[in-house]
């Protein structure tokens, strides 16, 4: 860990749904793996974490039968999560995939509008997040594909 704080990179980085040159550093696109930066490794750090949490909670809350899929999804992702924050490598890598995930907020947003009932598929409030849902992939999908 100390060697990985002695070569932070010190400028601040945004990151959003957009890829340009001041968006996502050209550094970082260069090589993936020996990025690092303050801000890709809290992000890294931060989604280890909550990815952590949630197979857990779906351990215990949910059950791991009844969703066994998410579970057998989570178990290879935390550990290739947990090794590149405990080593402090592909953190450039790591940031770039979580910024491509963003669309899956919008998928909770709609989980939830099902779970709670609280609005149909027919309200302004479902349809502008499936809108969103649909524009934020679209983006995503852009950047992985179209380079």
């Amino acid at each position: 860990m100390e060697e990985y704080l002695r070569v932070v990179d010190p400028r601040p980085h945004r990151w959003t749904l957009v890829r340009s040159p001041d968006v996502l550093p050209p550094d970082m696109l260069e090589d993936l793996y020996t990025y690092k930066s303050a801000s890709a490794f809290a992000l890294s750090a931060f989604s280890t974490a909550y990815f952590f949490y949630d197979f857990i909670d779906i351990i215990f809350g949910i059950g791991f039968i009844t969703h066994w899929e998410v579970c057998i999804h989570h178990i290879p992702v935390c550990i290739g999560m947990l090794y590149n924050v405990m080593c402090a490598g592909y953190i450039g890598y790591h940031a770039m995939v979580l910024s491509l995930e963003v669309n899956s907020v919008f998928l909770h947003i709609r989980k939830i509008m099902h779970m709670t009932q609280a609005y149909g598929p027919h309200s302004w409030q479902y349809r502008l997040n499936a809108l969103l849902n649909l524009v934020t992939f679209a983006i995503s999908a852009s950047e992985r594909w179209c380079g």
